[in-house]
């Protein structure tokens, strides 16, 4: 099988995988047989947890973003610039 034809396999909804999540989850506090009180303050810290690492994740998603927006703008003025050159060296040829 060349490059070009590749089968795709298909991507699981984001949705579909929300219920999945929440349906092992549910499976997993009912299988846990541990009372609501300490899976409170389990559930709790493995959210808090989850919010820090969130939060990186949103920091570096900015970070990244910003760098890609930046480095596209100093494309965008290198080729602006060699447009410019090129003009200036077409219309040098003219005199010359």
């Amino acid at each position: 099988m060349t490059e070009g034809n590749k089968e795709r396999k298909p991507v699981k909804p984001v949705t579909v995988k929300i219920d999945d999540f929440r349906k092992k989850l549910n499976q997993a506090v009912a299988d846990s047989e541990l009372p609501p009180f300490l899976l409170e303050m389990i559930l709790g810290e493995m959210l808090s947890a989850m919010g820090r690492v969130a939060d990186q994740e949103r920091i570096q998603d900015r970070e990244a973003w910003e760098k890609a927006c930046a480095d596209q703008e100093r494309m965008q003025d290198k080729q602006e610039q060699g447009r410019k050159q090129e003009k200036a060296c077409k219309e040098g040829e003219k005199d010359g």
